[in-house]
């Protein structure tokens, strides 16, 4: 449900506006990223924005490609905070896109065997796949 308890002002409303349009601009100019749905900057639970993006089908796998395009869309809101403000003005906002990130990266090595630096004969034994 929307929040309507706190209504951010004009200045952080420009600031989730950058923020979700980064995850946006990435989402759209990266190949093999998942389509975008929709993106929204009212506030909802403890998020004040949201991008959200189009499962066309169920995923069993995913390539290297899908997931580096999906951790490069998680950081398009940090980058963006980042060339808008500056990167002493970077928000504790993109901490949710960063777990979402290293989520990612660690199961691509640890569960996957997705890397040419570690040893790829005994990933760790899961079936998560992010």
């Amino acid at each position: 449900p929307e929040r309507k308890n706190r209504i951010p002002d004009e200045e952080q409303n420009w600031l989730t506006a950058y923020h979700e349009s980064g995850h946006t601009l990435v989402a759209y100019f990266t190949k093999d990223a998942t389509p975008l749905h929709k993106v929204t900057i009212i506030p909802r639970g403890q998020s004040l924005g949201h991008t959200s993006f189009i499962d066309e089908k169920e995923v069993y796998n995913r390539t290297v490609s899908q997931l580096k395009a999906s951790m490069d869309t998680a950081m398009g809101g940090r980058v963006a905070e980042e060339l808008i403000y500056g990167p002493d003005k970077v928000t504790t906002g993109a901490s949710s896109d960063l777990q979402m990130a290293t989520r990612v990266a660690t199961a691509m090595v640890m569960v996957n065997g997705m890397s040419e630096k570690v040893n790829e004969k005994c990933p760790k034994q899961t079936s998560q796949v992010p």
